[in-house]
């Protein structure tokens, strides 16, 4: 599990006064903070979070009742001006979220038709992804812990499976992609990158328990557990 860039949520924050969008992502906001807050502007009501980055940085994660389904519009102050200013800044918050490059739907200066986005054939979930995933949906469970099968029952609140992930599994006919990728999380228990080795987690009898390193590892990642 790659350190990244530190990302810090905000805890009291208004939403960012000028800002621009300027990156949309194919994940829900849940997938990104568990304290999502409300918001009004001149548009209409939305939900949102408010991070930084060190001193570097400022951003916004929104998402509009318009939006396309299962999508955050990260949005940066109108300061932050010019294509490689603001490419070099959605570079870090990438980073920073390790978000896959599958997983990045549109940004500034790629070409955009308002109702025409298209999420990418190849985004699925992968091992990588569904570990920090796991630590999410750990960290917001009753005494931070979670079975397999709660992981897999409430992965979609975080994590909206693509046509990939829904497609039958090999290995359990009954079953889809995404089912069995969150099971190897548990499964691959002595993974060098996993949250047991990297001591994010213990492995309890039918699923893993997040320890405070853990906790602290989710808050490195902008995430509030």
């Amino acid at each position: 599990m790659s350190d990244g860039v530190a990302i810090r949520q905000r805890p009291a924050a208004e939403p960012g006064g000028d800002v621009v969008p300027q990156a949309i992502f194919w994940r829900p906001i849940d997938y990104f903070t568990s304290a999502v807050r409300l918001g009004e502007d001149d548009l209409d009501r939305f939900k949102y979070a408010t991070y930084c980055i060190g001193n570097q940085l400022t951003f916004d994660l929104r998402t509009y009742a318009g939006h396309p389904w299962a999508t955050v519009t990260m949005y940066l102050p109108v300061s932050v001006i010019g294509s490689n200013e603001v490419g070099r800044a959605t570079a870090l918050v990438i980073k920073g979220f390790l978000l896959p490059k599958q997983a990045v739907a549109w940004r500034r200066g790629d070409a955009f038709q308002f109702g025409q986005l298209h999420r990418p054939a190849k985004d699925r979930l992968r091992e990588p992804e569904a570990r920090l995933l796991a630590l999410k949906i750990a960290a917001c469970m009753a005494e931070r812990r979670a079975t397999t099968q709660e992981l897999i029952e409430q992965a979609p609140r975080f994590f909206t499976p693509s046509p990939i992930d829904l497609q039958q599994s090999s290995t359990r006919p009954l079953q889809p992609q995404w089912h069995q990728i969150i099971r190897n999380v548990i499964s691959h228990r002595s993974s060098p990158r996993g949250p047991f080795e990297q001591g994010y987690a213990e492995r309890t009898k039918d699923g893993l328990l997040v320890t405070e390193a853990g906790i602290d590892y989710l808050r490195s990642r902008g995430y509030v557990g």
